[in-house]
């Protein structure tokens, strides 16, 4: 096996063009500097290790702290629900409650950060296996540049989520089945088989994705037999030995029963036959389900990754047909498994990065061919550094985005747990981890992350935005407690009868939805709106904390019903200072300045002193 690479010195002779020129800078630098190579690892490293250090979104990781809570208080896994109302007592199979114990208890010590760095640790294994990969190639002086590009592929995936075990484990996983593949299987073959079935029992208690590291090894199993089960396409006589296809396929054996010394038994394989009868719904309605998009900053790095795979492999099959038929296998799954489902794409980079290399590393780099892969070289360090100016150094130093926590609506809540806890509460789907974490007991959950509440995707996505099928929903499941999203206002125009004036005001998208004739809102921020069912706690409770004036999105009409005499500011300000007593929230979504800035643009606008002297009395 040739393990040339595009850096090497060019020929003394020859013509002096800018492009050799530079190359022979370049070189002499290599050959004059011995400390260069390393300076260069030690920044890719830098760069690589700096995206693992992004702030936890994953809005499913409360209800995961939730399991594990439940797990250390009742000391057994969990086997029915108990955060719903809705699904409450239905069996619920808890495959990932190792990751959950692990990342419970890190978080009860040392917060966010401490899960991030742990996050950074496992995320970091899977780096580790891909630095042995390379130096497996031969390719150990490309890291500078390759660990930095495969990180930037992994990013969509590098949120604190069970998925780090399996990106840690799936990686390792490649790293010696190409070992095995290019230097032979070890001949003990029961501490082979031993080892198998422990690797894959550990990966099935900490993540479902056990399943593709199965399939992967199939793909090796496959990749082995064809040439050997085939040797008229290679043009050969008579048929190879199958020894390492049967030893591949004994390993196959062993780790998938190792997934069976799980908690749950065979049962967990029904929590994947549920997700592929539910996969349609999956990929329409949430996000991390959704194909990957050129159009995403985050997942260009992966289609460039993808369209340079392919060249490369085409390439090298048209040209010389020898192309290793598991890596054939491995990236023309895993290209249309992430192109459909965005969350699989570290599946796709951990397999075809390194594929990719192995095949570049056959290549005779010589003349123009290497100065094109500088070329190249040079583009893609630039596009990775752009990349992660981005998408990762502008977001670091921050521990949590609190995009899928309404703080504001949970602390009103928990205030108000005597008459509210009773009513049966309705809340978004991204929101539910972090309100059952925060509100259980007292409160029970419409829906969280978890497959158990697949069934109610399609009304989800509709909570707002459809008036009909949300009253049918309402009445349904007899909801009395709304916690939502707050939407979006659309600007109404009205004219005087004489056609010279026009009126504009805003008018929410909620109040299509949740009318003031049936829902008192008692809560609101810029994040969260918390609605009750008219009657439902009471009407004193109700007259104490019901805005009926100051209503989010409808400020603008209150401001016009002041001017119109509809409405006293003695009224407004009443309001004001209830609005502004409440929870805060946190964050972009602080409640304050809103009002509190509008309030100071309405006593600046004429008459004012008509104005000011109200607000006196």
């Amino acid at each position: 096996m040739n393990h040339d690479n595009p850096v090497k010195a060019l020929p003394a002779g020859g013509p002096v063009s800018p492009g050799n020129a530079l190359a022979r800078a370049l070189a002499l630098l290599e050959k004059s500097r011995p400390f260069l190579s390393s300076a260069l690892l030690a920044c890719g490293v830098a760069i690589s290790l700096s995206a693992l250090f992004l702030p936890v979104l994953n809005p499913d990781l409360h209800w995961h702290f939730s399991a594990a809570r439940w797990i250390l208080a009742h000391h057994r896994l969990p086997a029915e629900d108990f955060l719903s109302w809705t699904m409450e007592g239905r069996p619920w199979i808890d495959f990932e409650w190792a990751t959950q114990l692990l990342f419970y208890g890190t978080y009860r010590l040392g917060g966010f950060w401490a899960l991030i760095v742990l996050k950074a640790l496992i995320v970091s294994t899977a780096l580790f296996s891909f630095a042995k990969l390379m130096r497996l190639y031969g390719l150990e002086k490309f890291l500078f540049l390759t660990l930095p590009l495969l990180t930037a592929c992994l990013l969509p995936s590098l949120d604190v989520r069970p998925e780090n075990f399996t990106m840690a484990f799936f990686a390792a996983e490649v790293y010696w089945l190409e070992k095995f593949r290019l230097k032979g299987l070890p001949a003990n073959l029961p501490a082979l088989l031993a080892a198998a079935m422990l690797f894959f029992a550990a990966w099935a208690n900490l993540h479902a994705g056990f399943a593709y590291g199965l399939l992967l090894l199939a793909m090796y199993a496959f990749g082995e037999f064809l040439p050997a089960a085939l040797p008229a396409v290679y043009g050969r006589g008579k048929f190879l030995p199958l020894a390492k296809t049967f030893r591949l396929c004994a390993c196959l054996a062993a780790g998938a029963a190792g997934t069976l010394l799980n908690a749950y038994g065979w049962e967990i394989y029904s929590v994947l036959f549920h997700h592929l009868a539910v996969i349609t719904d999956l990929q329409e309605y949430l996000q991390e389900w959704h194909g990957a998009s050129i159009y995403t900053a985050y997942q260009r790095p992966y289609w460039a990754l993808t369209a340079v795979a392919f060249a490369v492999m085409l390439r090298r099959f048209l040209k010389t047909r020898d192309i290793p038929y598991a890596h054939l296998c491995a990236v023309l799954y895993f290209s249309l498994s992430s192109a459909n489902h965005a969350r699989n794409t570290f599946f796709m980079a951990l397999t075809a990065m390194p594929f990719t290399l192995y095949l570049l590393s056959l290549e005779q780099w010589t003349g123009k061919k290497r100065l094109a892969a500088r070329a190249v070289m040079l583009a893609a360090a630039l596009f990775m550094l752009t990349h992660f100016q981005t998408n990762v150094w502008s977001r670091l130093g921050k521990q949590w985005d609190a995009l899928y926590a309404p703080q504001g609506a949970v602390d009103f809540l928990k205030r108000n747990t005597a008459q509210l806890s009773p009513l049966r509460m309705y809340n978004h789907w991204g929101w539910g981890g972090y309100l059952g974490y925060m509100l259980y007991p007292d409160y029970k959950l419409f829906v969280d992350g978890r497959y158990i509440f697949h069934p109610y995707l399609e009304g989800q996505t509709l909570d707002v935005h459809d008036p009909a099928r949300w009253k049918r929903m309402a009445a349904e499941y007899g909801i009395e407690l709304a916690v939502i999203k707050r939407p979006p206002e659309y600007m109404i125009v009205t004219k005087q009868p004489d056609g010279t004036n026009s009126l504009q005001f805003t008018k929410p998208e909620h109040t299509l939805v949740l009318p003031v004739k049936d829902w008192a809102m008692v809560y609101w921020d810029a994040q969260a709106l918390v609605f009750v069912k008219r009657g439902r706690p009471g009407e004193k409770w109700l007259r104490e904390h019901e805005f009926r004036i100051l209503r989010a999105g409808e400020l603008p009409n209150a401001e016009m019903k002041v001017w119109q005499g509809e409405v006293s500011l003695a009224e407004i300000k009443r309001e004001l200072c209830r609005y502004l007593k409440g929870p805060r929230g946190q964050g972009n979504f602080n409640r304050g300045y809103e009002v509190g800035q509008w309030y100071r643009n309405l006593l600046k606008m004429p008459p004012r002193k008509a104005v000011k002297n109200q607000v006196k009395k």
